[in-house]
């Protein structure tokens, strides 16, 4: 974090995941090493580490971290955007709200609209958190947008 606000900040992820892949060999050319080319704005790099560092992604150890990431940047991105991105993604909690008046345990889970995915992840999660088995359902979706 001390490095978040200079301009070694790119230097300093580079070499840290060099560092990742010397000690652990199974993710040689896993990471992308060239944050600090010129063409990446350093100070901006530094912001993105800073909000990586001020959330706890840590809350539930069982928890898809990758997915809370995904999910947090895109509420982040959309809020930004000034709710234009409705088209684009649920919040959240809205999609909790809906899964928690479905219900669903076993059969078809289909969105037409699925957009991201977050009613498909929030299912899954449901079940599991209530005891279910998602090996008994079958998730389908589709998107208006192609782009999406």
């Amino acid at each position: 974090m001390e490095y978040a606000t200079t301009n070694k900040i790119g230097e300093k992820i580079d070499n840290a995941f060099l560092k990742l892949e010397q000690e652990n060999p199974k993710l040689n050319g896993v990471f992308n090493k060239n944050y600090n080319s010129e063409g990446i704005d350093q100070i901006k790099l530094g912001e993105v580490i800073r909000i990586f560092s001020d959330e706890d992604f840590s809350k539930d150890v069982h928890e898809d971290i990758i997915g809370r990431i995904y999910e947090y940047f895109l509420g982040k991105f959309f809020k930004d955007r000034g709710q234009k991105g409705g088209e684009f993604y649920t919040p959240t909690s809205i999609v909790q709200l809906i899964i928690s008046i479905l219900k669903p345990q076993r059969g078809s889970i289909y969105d037409p609209a699925c957009g991201t995915g977050g009613m498909l992840v929030q299912s899954k999660r449901y079940i599991e958190s209530h005891g279910g088995n998602v090996t008994d359902i079958m998730c389908y979706g589709q998107e208006y947008n192609n782009v999406t």
